[in-house]
């Protein structure tokens, strides 16, 4: 990271749809990475790193928080 290789292998494998998809990371380079492959939702779920892209960027507290945007 943040580069998205990992992700469109996903896409590869798995035929995903990116921009109905969401990525859920604890830093900044997850949400660079989902960023750059197109992701459709970032959700960002704050700990011990920092963070300094705000963007489209939505902030959660809990996994549970991640329900609203599914």
């Amino acid at each position: 990271k943040p580069n998205p290789g990992m992700i469109f292998k996903a896409k590869e494998d798995f035929d995903i749809d990116l921009r109905n998809s969401i990525v859920i990371g604890d830093r900044d380079s997850d949400m660079v990475a989902g960023r750059r492959a197109g992701v459709g939702k970032l959700l960002l779920l704050p700990g011990k790193y920092k963070y300094t892209d705000s963007g489209d960027i939505n902030i959660i507290h809990t996994l549970s928080d991640a329900k609203k945007f599914l």
